[in-house]
């Protein structure tokens, strides 16, 4: 992407410069000025260029283990631990917090039929992380009032929210490839990659009586992000197509078309938005993302006759988390 934009900046450039030679001589020094001011505005678009490309890739190239891996796996079982507070069988917590975890790329798996990430080179690391993850949420206690803290939680669940979009957009882009023209398989199974967590919570909280609506009488964040992110990886090089159809004008020709994403800046762009979103909430309160969808509520709880209730955060960013009351501690 950086290569095309700054080519076509460039271009933008020696535009102005073949514009100077047509202007009178009394105008000359206005041309001059613009001809600075173009070239001034093309330069400081060549340096956020190379900052964005740089910092595009650095954040794509961040090992899922530890620094991803980690924060998802903490994150899955403060979610679970939050329904029972430690006091249900350690081996019913250990599954259900492997599901919350990582139930939704092992259904997906099953549905499309691929190998399931427990049965590839990665597997005895999920294991073992969500393990160590599981083992120090429930019995050490320090370490659950530590996340407790906002300034803790929020760059938490902003790493967590990160992985978890990328591996929404991934699994989208790789169902659009192998299934194109399908539409609506990859926005279902790419979504369902990144909700099986919030749905295997769900179904633990209706056995223990502690939910009256499910995630799908009344979406969660957790839930509804997942299929936003999904929909954002199929519609937005679709809008891009159109748009260039639209204004049919060359590339170089037109500032408005300068920039040219690819989807690696579309996976970069949607899981930076939402994990931006998440620290966010973590630290003020305030999501702008979950806003979106307020509407949408509206119409589906009217629809099934129930009340609105407040609109679920980012905060149950990997599989439904905990509500800040009801927090570990």
């Amino acid at each position: 992407m950086g290569t095309k934009r700054s080519v076509a900046w460039e271009s933008v450039g020696a535009r102005a410069d073949m514009a100077s030679s047509y202007v009178p001589s009394h105008a000359l020094r206005s041309v001059d000025a613009i001809h600075e001011s173009v070239h001034a505005a093309v330069n400081a678009v060549a340096v956020f260029d190379w900052s964005y490309a740089n910092v595009r890739d650095v954040m794509l190239a961040v090992p899922v283990w530890p620094y991803l891996l980690v924060p998802h796996c903490v994150a899955a079982c403060l979610a679970y631990y939050a329904i029972h507070m430690g006091r249900d069988a350690p081996l019913k917590s250990l599954v259900l917090s492997f599901l919350a975890a990582f139930a939704g790329s092992h259904a997906t798996a099953l549905l499309t039929g691929t190998t399931i990430p427990l049965l590839t080179p990665m597997g005895d690391t999920l294991v073992a992380t969500l393990f160590v993850a599981w083992f120090t949420i429930r019995y050490v206690a320090p370490v659950r009032r530590v996340f407790s803290f906002s300034v803790v939680r929020a760059p938490l669940m902003a790493a967590a929210v990160y992985v978890k979009m990328l591996n929404i957009t991934i699994a989208t882009e790789s169902l659009v490839s192998k299934h194109s023209p399908s539409m609506a398989g990859p926005v279902v199974l790419g979504g369902l990659v990144g909700s099986g967590g919030a749905l295997a919570l769900d179904f633990e909280k209706s056995v223990a009586q502690q939910a009256s609506m499910s995630n799908l009488s009344s979406p969660s964040w957790a839930f509804s992000s997942a299929y936003m992110a999904s929909a954002l990886m199929l519609l937005l090089p679709m809008f891009d197509a159109w748009l260039r159809d639209t204004l049919r004008c060359p590339s170089e020709a037109c500032i408005v078309l300068a920039v040219q994403p690819s989807t690696t800046d579309y996976k970069f762009w949607i899981a930076s938005a939402f994990a931006l979103d998440a620290f966010l909430f973590e630290l003020f309160g305030v999501s702008v993302a979950s806003a979106l969808l307020f509407p949408f509520r509206l119409v589906v709880q009217y629809g099934a006759g129930k009340p609105e209730g407040r609109v679920q955060p980012p905060s149950s960013a990997v599989a439904g988390g905990a509500n800040k009351k009801t927090k570990t501690g």
